[in-house]
């Protein structure tokens, strides 16, 4: 991606987020999260409740930690391996960091799973797109087929999108967390890929 373009992006997604930082900052809830979640919510069921349940936990701690020491199997690359062990850790932080600071609470809608802590930004929408997201990336930079890097890009972002979505549905976080954790990922992944790149040039 071009410098000027990436800046751009960053820029946009900047405004973006602080924008929705003084949005929930003045406001417990707003219409949009209700109305989204009203309809997430009028597909439930036992049986969905229980899919969606699996796929949030796609986005959580122990899933991502067990997919870490996997990735860092089957990437020969010793470099990719601490790359992606620092990668969560600096989204990890970041997010812990701005829940600590904005402190929205959880929202009142009934929660079909346990949470604590703060809701803004989604752990799980950061940590989803901040994962699946950076190892998209990495793909992108092995010498695999075109073709399965693509499959694998597309089956990565639905994936990231439905985890997303997951968290609305259980009722442990508003539309605008999620929307928050994938913009703020963004941001993240659009400049520590750019560190990465020059790190993996010279190494």
């Amino acid at each position: 991606m071009k410098k000027n373009l990436k800046f751009f992006l960053i820029t946009i997604l900047t405004i973006v987020f602080i924008a929705l930082i003084l949005i929930v900052k003045t406001n417990d809830s707003l219409g949009i999260d209700s109305s989204i979640y009203n309809y997430l919510i009028s597909f439930k069921n036992p049986l969905f409740t229980k899919i969606v349940t699996g796929i949030t936990n796609l986005g959580g701690t122990f899933t991502i930690i067990i997919l870490i020491i996997l990735s860092i199997i089957i990437f020969r690359k010793k470099i990719y391996s601490i790359l992606i062990t620092v990668n969560i850790i600096n989204v990890v932080l970041i997010t812990q960091t701005l829940k600590m600071l904005i402190q929205r609470p959880r929202p009142s809608f009934p929660h079909l799973v346990e949470e604590n802590g703060f809701s803004f930004p989604s752990g799980h929408a950061m940590a989803s797109l901040g994962f699946y997201g950076f190892l998209i990336y990495l793909v992108w930079q092995t010498n695999i087929n075109k073709k399965i890097k693509i499959g694998i890009t597309i089956i990565l972002s639905i994936l990231i999108l439905l985890i997303g979505l997951s968290r609305i549905y259980l009722g442990v976080h508003y539309f605008t967390d999620v929307v928050a954790g994938f913009v703020c990922s963004t941001i993240y992944l659009l400049i520590f890929t750019d560190y990465v790149k020059k790190y993996l040039n010279n190494a």
